[in-house]
């Protein structure tokens, strides 16, 4: 861990010969000046430190040259050198912040105090990252451990071992204790006592080497297990030159070994002994389990068992084993003899032993294995012929007659199967003294054609004997039947063109032993590839079958088609002759329906002019015949050529087709008429049937065109009093055929049933006719309006189209007089306490027409905006209203003033005239008494650091005349021209201003004391009749804002911002400072400016960083505002009423603030305000925190104020 150095008070860094605090770093960051660039070179005052292992960290200088003047930042990195961390130092990776002004700055490294001895250990720093600065030369160092502690002692963990002769090894163990850091080694030596290294145990002098970390090692010394009776005995293990240890109490021990030795048995050597006969005696010994100190003696014995006394020399004789010793031999002698004989033997047993006991094997068999050759064995010949329904002989022989009996095995092979033969697997047998023996086998007669087929038969391993040279017989077996023949079954079938898959067949007149294949050829009406599949070209019958076939597979396709044949004929076979049916013929029967045919599409349309038409029929389906189709015709067109007219009336569709057409012929002429259509349906068809789309629509549009009609004018005009107005509608060309036109009347500014009567109706053209006229009523009224309008329309014609003209705009134009305008009376006046006054317009006379007048408000000895409020504007009259009213708005401006008048004058007016009474004068008339004058508010506060505040003195009216008031300032707790700059004077009122300024400078220490009070006073006012109002006399309080040894302040940058009314959510504004931060030691609340009318609404809340959130206001006091309130849990409790200038406690449970102690001040500090009733909203305007605290890690200020 990283840690940079603390004082007792406060937050500083060491920084040479200078001391740093919070505050004064707080002043160097936020200074005015900007930072100037600079060269710093940031190093490691030396290339290396040492450090006492129990020293619990190691202190670390940098050099900083020349002095800082930025804020600078490098990262200190750790790396291994023969110290590992954790276990010897807490590594670190952080960054090192360096202040402004500073040449060194000292930071230190965690050192492990183990308990292990070791060896001085090292670590290795190194410098990187710098940011504004640059690393130098020495930008590592390395830092030495020195080990504190005592080297451990070594010794034997017992000072007596036992052990037994036949234990193997003694394992002795030497401990190291305490664990050590570095390798400790002792040497480790025997000594004889009663016990000889030479024959007893093995001699050691070695080091013993306990490793770093270990605490005890193992020495084995092997113990020699004698075989000889004999008492314990005993040696010593001896410790001696320890190295990084020294010698425990413990540094020999006795060693004794146990006897573990009993009186010794007798045995054999072995439990059978094996000998060849002719090889010599065969050699037998007798054995003690252990040497023994007097000589054992034990009779040796045989007895027959295969073996007889010409096969060896029978014995019984008594072995002595002498003192010291463990073993004696002796021999029984073999006959070697001429005989070819199996393995033969005899046994041999150990009794009467004197001076041990018998052991086994105390018995034991010699086996004589014979050493005469077995005679071979053989076919007297390899091979032999044999026809069928014969008898075969096989005949072995030995290569000279054996005194055992012998037995072949043998095995049958070859290409004839059991069917052909009954020879099956056996053996031979020939008897002791006989040399040959026979198997014999009938040979079936099956009536096959066939292959010459063999018998082989071969010889196994025989017993008794060796194999010879002639081990295989070949027996061939000769075959006596002719060929078969092969054909057709039959020479005709008939198969379903869906059946799949048709086998063809071909018969053998008899089972034959060979297989027998034919070739073919294929033909026919069918396709092969199209009407079916067939990619064979032969048909095999396979050995001892009578049939064989291949499969045709057919196409089930859609064709309506005819029956096709496929023909097969058979060629020459192999292993067979052609019977008399060689030829095959299959027919392949159809099984499509005849497709549909349907016109697509089923109609159509087409233009008279178009010339051609084309009627197109589809095939449901692929057809494999021809079809033909004969047309119909009909409908309400003329064929023959009047309408059209057809080019043929028959179509053939060829095999394969599934589409066709006929054309129609157009006649274009020159008659407007009705479209008409041409009706094509199927008459007779062949090899097809009508499907559902049987009959095609053809319809032939007309291309003529349809007259067109119109009015014979766009507009009309007619006088009020007209009775009638006439409109003629014109076709503009002769029609064939009865053409009709609706007319109508619709309003526009004339409305029907009081200016004109509604007319609508039907206008028919017969045949020939091309005009039709009507008319439309107009009325008279006594009202004045404008000329009006209304519309004449057609519309919905028939058999024609509606041209230009087809509207017509009628004029009515007035007959009438317009109304006049004119207020109600000329003159008239009004208090000045009156808060409105109204003048009316009226019209006389009657008018369908909305009139206008516009009118001008014209300041008289009044003046606009501070006596009266009232705007220039137009007043309007829609039809029926009889007058309009001007409001002006009268200042009730408590200003003592003479009477003073306005006019409202008319203009020229629209759609009527003014009459006589086109101005109106109004006199406003004063009512108010002399002002007085006050300070705006009965106390000020402001910040220590403000400079020059500014009071405000206000009249509690205007008045048209200069109003003055002498002013002085008296000290409260503050002290003028320590704390703030006394004055006295007069205060001046221009005529028709309600407030000025009133300005003192306060001084601003950097010393933290309690907020101090002067007083400013008003007196006799002038001229006489003004009065000084309430208050007359003000307390400014001066704020301290200076923060605390050790404590910074820090002022939100979020604000202003908004209290929203009645939330139970609220506003918050948010103080973030940098992270980890200091560790707090007291929280201070500095609430300089909320402004809201009723306090008692808010509840004012802080959040730390870590959630924890403290209620400081909570609906307290009646009034408006809060002005340098600080809240802390060392202060007072809340009193009195807002603005709440002063230091009190949180108005929530004590400890309040209190537990953030101990918290970072790194992170998101919250100001959380909520107005909980209705009406009133506020704005948060300036707040902050005083924090107090010991040394973080980081040092960054981002605000602080002096």
């Amino acid at each position: 861990m990283m840690k940079l150095h603390r004082g007792a008070v406060g937050i500083f860094v060491a920084v040479g010969i200078a001391t740093v605090t919070l505050l004064t770093l707080a002043l160097l960051l936020t200074s005015a000046q900007p930072a100037q660039a600079a060269n710093e070179i940031i190093e490691f005052s030396a290339s290396a430190y040492t450090v006492d292992e129990d020293a619990g960290a190691a202190v670390i200088t940098l050099t900083i040259l020349p002095l800082s003047v930025d804020l600078l930042t490098v990262t200190v990195t750790s790396a291994n050198g023969t110290a590992t961390a954790p276990a010897d130092y807490t590594a670190i990776n952080q960054a090192v912040e360096i202040p402004i002004g500073v040449t060194e700055i000292t930071f230190t490294v965690d050192i492990a105090n183990d308990n292990s001895f070791e060896a001085n250990e090292t670590l290795t720093l190194s410098l990187s990252g710098a940011l504004i600065g640059v690393i130098g030369a020495q930008d590592t160092a390395t830092v030495t451990i020195l080990n504190d502690d005592a080297p451990p002692s070594v010794q034997l963990s017992t000072t007596t071992y036992s052990i037994a002769e036949n234990g193997g090894s003694l394992n002795a163990t030497v401990n190291l204790s305490p664990v050590s850091g570095l390798t400790a080694t002792v040497n480790l030596a025997t000594a004889n006592g009663t016990a000889s290294s030479a024959s007893d145990y093995a001699a050691r002098n070695l080091a013993v080497t306990i490793a770093p970390g270990d605490t005890s090692a193992s020495v084995s010394v092997p113990i020699t297990d004698d075989a000889v009776f004999e008492g314990n005995e005993t040696f010593t293990l001896n410790l001696s030159g320890p190295i990084s240890a020294t010698l425990g109490a413990n540094d020999s021990a006795t060693v004794t070994i146990t006897e573990n030795e009993t009186q010794p048995t007798v045995s054999l050597d072995a439990s059978s002994y094996p000998i060849t006969e002719g090889a010599g005696p065969v050699t037998v010994s007798a054995e003690l389990s252990g040497a023994s100190a007097t000589p054992v003696t034990v009779v040796l014995s045989s007895t027959h068992n295969t073996a007889g006394a010409s096969d060896y020399t029978p014995t019984n004789i008594t072995l002595t084993i002498a003192a010291g010793a463990t073993i004696t031999n002796t021999t029984v002698a073999i006959t070697n003899d001429a005989l070819d004989e199996p393995t033969e033997a005899f046994t041999l047993t150990l009794s009467s032993p004197s001076g041990a006991t018998l052991a086994a094997p105390s018995s034991a068999t010699v086996n004589i294995t014979d050493n005469d050759p077995a005679p071979t064995v053989e076919f007297t010949t390899a091979s032999q012929d044999a026809s069928e329904n014969s008898v075969v002989t096989l005949t072995v022989a030995l290569s000279a007659a054996s005194g055992q009996n012998i037995s072949v095995p043998y095995t049958v092979g070859g290409t004839a199967t059991a069917a052909d033969h009954s020879l099956t697997a056996g053996s031979f047998a020939i008897p002791a003294g006989n040399t040959t023996d026979t198997v014999t086998f009938t040979v079936t007669a099956d009536g096959l054609d066939e292959n010459d087929e063999t018998v082989i038969v071969t010889l196994g391993s025989p017993t008794n004997a060796t194999l010879g040279a002639t081990t295989e017989q070949t027996v061939t077996l000769l075959d006596n039947d002719g060929p078969p023949t092969v054909g057709f079954a039959s020479s005709a079938y008939s198969v379903n063109e869906n059946d799949g898959t048709v086998g063809i067949s071909v018969t053998l007149s008899a089972v034959s032993g060979k297989t027998v294949n034919v070739p073919f050829t294929l033909s026919g009406s069918a396709a092969n590839g199209v009407d079916y599949t067939f990619a064979a070209s032969s048909i095999t019958v396979t050995a001892g079958s009578l049939t064989g076939s291949v499969n045709l597979s057919l196409t089930d396709d859609a064709l309506d088609e005819n029956n096709e044949t496929v023909i097969v004929t058979l060629g020459a076979p192999s292993n067979a002759l052609l019977d008399s049916t060689t030829v095959q013929t299959t027919t392949i029967v159809d099984n499509d329906d005849q497709p549909t045919i349907n016109f697509t599409p089923v109609s159509q349309s087409v233009d008279e002019t178009a010339g051609t038409a084309s009627v197109t029929v589809t095939l449901s389906a692929v057809s494999g015949r021809a079809v033909t189709v004969v047309f119909n015709t009909g409908g309400t067109a003329t064929g023959g050529g009047t309408d059209y007219d057809l080019f043929s009336n028959a179509l053939v569709l060829d095999p394969g087709e599934t589409t066709g057409a006929i054309t129609v012929t157009l006649t274009d002429d020159s008659l407007d008429e009705t479209n008409e259509t041409a009706i094509v349906s199927f008459g007779s068809l062949i090899n097809a049937t009508a499907g559902p789309s049987d009959e095609h629509t053809l319809t032939i549009m007309d291309d003529d065109a349809a007259p067109i009609v119109s009015l014979d004018t766009a507009t009309a005009s007619i006088a009020e009093g007209g009775a009638l107005v006439t409109f003629t509608a014109t076709l503009n060309a002769t029609s064939g055929q009865t053409a009709t036109v609706n007319f109508s009347t619709s309003n526009l500014t004339a409305l029907a049933g009081s200016d004109y009567t509604s007319t609508s109706g039907t206008l028919t053209f017969a045949p020939g006719d091309t005009e039709e006229a009507f008319s439309i009523a107009i009325l008279d009224d006594a009202t004045y309006e404008l000329n009006e309008t209304f519309r004449v329309t057609l519309s919905s014609p028939s058999n024609a189209t509606v041209g230009a003209p087809s509207q017509a705009t009628v004029t009515i134009t007035d007959n009438d007089s317009a109304p006049t305008l004119q207020f109600t009376q000329a003159i008239s006046s009004v208090l000045e306490s009156t808060a409105r006054y109204t003048a009316t317009v009226r019209l006389t006379g009657s008018t369908a027409v909305t009139a206008t007048v516009p009118y001008t408000v014209v300041a008289g000895t009044a003046t606009a905006g501070s006596d009266y409020t009232a705007s220039n504007g137009t007043l309007t009259f829609p039809p029926g209203a009889s007058q309009r009213t001007v409001v002006i708005t009268i200042t009730n401006d408590l200003s003592d003033e003479p009477d003073e008048t306005l006019s409202i004058v008319l203009g020229a007016p629209t759609q009527a005239t003014l009459g006589v009474n086109d101005t109106n004068t109004l006199t406003i008339q004063d009512n108010d008494g002399p002002p007085s004058l006050q300070f705006s508010a009965s106390q000020y506060a402001f910040a220590e650091g403000s400079g020059v505040i500014t009071l405000t003195v206000s009249l509690n009216f205007s008045a048209g005349y200069v109003i003055s008031v002498p002013f002085s300032s008296t000290n409260g707790t503050a002290v003028a021209g320590l704390d703030y700059e006394a004055r006295a004077g007069t205060l001046t009122f221009p005529a028709n201003t309600t407030s000025r300024p009133l300005t003192f400078t306060l001084t601003n220490d950097a010393l933290v004391e309690n907020n101090k009070t002067f007083n400013v006073t008003l007196s006799s006012p002038s001229p006489a009749g003004v009065t000084l109002g309430s208050p007359a006399n003000t307390v400014v309080t001066i704020a301290n804002d200076d923060a605390r040894a050790g404590c910074a302040i820090y002022y939100s940058t979020d604000v202003p911002k908004n209290i929203p009314d009645n939330s139970t959510v609220g506003i918050t504004s948010t103080l973030t400072l940098p992270m980890p931060g200091v560790i707090i030691t007291d929280v201070s609340v500095r609430i300089e400016t909320i402004t809201h009318p009723w306090i008692g609404d808010l509840v004012v809340s802080l959040v730390a960083p870590n959630g924890q959130s403290t209620t400081l206001l909570n609906r307290n006091g009646a009034g408006a505002n809060l002005s340098f309130t600080v809240f802390n849990d060392a202060y007072p409790a809340l009193s009195g009423n807002p603005p709440f200038t002063g230091d009190f406690r949180p108005n929530t449970t004590m400890p309040a603030l209190g537990l953030l102690n101990g918290q970072r001040t790194g992170g998101a500090w919250r100001l959380v305000v909520k107005d909980l009733a209705q009406f009133d909203t506020g704005q948060i305007q300036r707040w902050g925190l005083e924090l107090c605290g010991t040394h973080t890690q980081q040092l960054f200020l981002p605000f602080i104020r002096r």
